[in-house]
């Protein structure tokens, strides 16, 4: 979030030229933002919001709110105030790039010299494809796709099984159903495997089958569903010598699922 902030050097030039014209044209936006930057230069901002704090620190004993109460409580209105806050940015930022699309030459970065920058139309495909891909990638794992190779793969995000911790994003956008299916390993003689054999690490069922496709004579005993399996040829146990499409093969990567009480970056 820190970085985010950064990003403004990445802006062309034309754009700001677009945020001023979008002010002037949206005459209550214009207003709104120009109050919002008194105030955050008022020298009594900060004490307010100190004093703000203090009250809100005092809300539990004054009304016999435990803890944890309190917690969940403002936990629900944060949540409310970021994606409110997340939403109005997006959908300010979109408005202003739409309606002030230029096809002019610009340079990114011109202060620092880095390099010249042709925009042909900011509304054709090409701006928009690369774009929708991104995202289209960072929303794989809460949809119930792939889990590597997208923004969650350096955090401590869990959308595996019943393990769902994000803030923001609820468990029900959770559309397909490939990492419902997660397998513990007790024992196996398969080299890459044993690193994680009878530990509270799992595997999604559809990553474990592509593993036993490589090495379909691998010896494994595992849990799946609360019950144990043992076989001496997983490429013929009906669980995991199931073949996946070749083509989800390749689009389809799953990371191992960590304990909820131990999840870490494993990248």
């Amino acid at each position: 979030m820190v970085a985010i902030a950064f990003y403004v050097m990445f802006v062309p030039d034309a754009w700001f030229e677009g945020w001023d014209r979008t002010q002037r044209r949206w005459v209550w936006f214009g207003t709104t933002l120009a109050a919002l930057r008194r105030m955050a230069r008022w020298r009594g901002t900060v004490a307010l919001a100190m004093l703000g704090l203090l009250v809100l620190a005092a809300i539990g004993p004054w009304t016999g709110t435990g803890p944890v109460e309190l917690h969940l409580r403002a936990n629900f209105i944060g949540r409310i105030i970021f994606v409110f806050i997340w939403v109005a940015i997006g959908g300010v930022a979109a408005a202003s790039f739409i309606a002030n699309g230029s096809g002019d030459r610009h340079s990114v970065l011109d202060g620092l010299k880095m390099r010249s920058v042709a925009v042909s139309n900011s509304r054709s495909w090409r701006t928009w494809f690369p774009a929708a891909v991104l995202v289209a990638n960072g929303l794989m794992p809460f949809i119930g796709l792939k889990t590597e190779h997208s923004f969650t793969m350096f955090s401590n995000v869990q959308t595996e099984g019943e393990l769902w911790n994000h803030y923001v994003f609820p468990r029900s956008m959770r559309l397909f159903h490939f990492q419902d299916d997660l397998i513990r390993v007790l024992n196996t003689d398969d080299p890459t495997l044993s690193r994680i054999a009878g530990t509270e690490v799992r595997l999604v069922l559809f990553d474990l089958r592509n593993r036993v496709e490589a090495n379909p004579a691998m010896k494994i005993r595992y849990e799946y569903r609360g019950r144990i399996y043992a076989t001496n040829a997983a490429g013929r146990d009906p669980i995991l010598g199931r073949s996946n499409s070749a083509l989800l093969q390749r689009l389809l990567l799953f990371r191992p699922v960590q304990p909820a009480d131990q999840n870490r970056c494993v990248h």
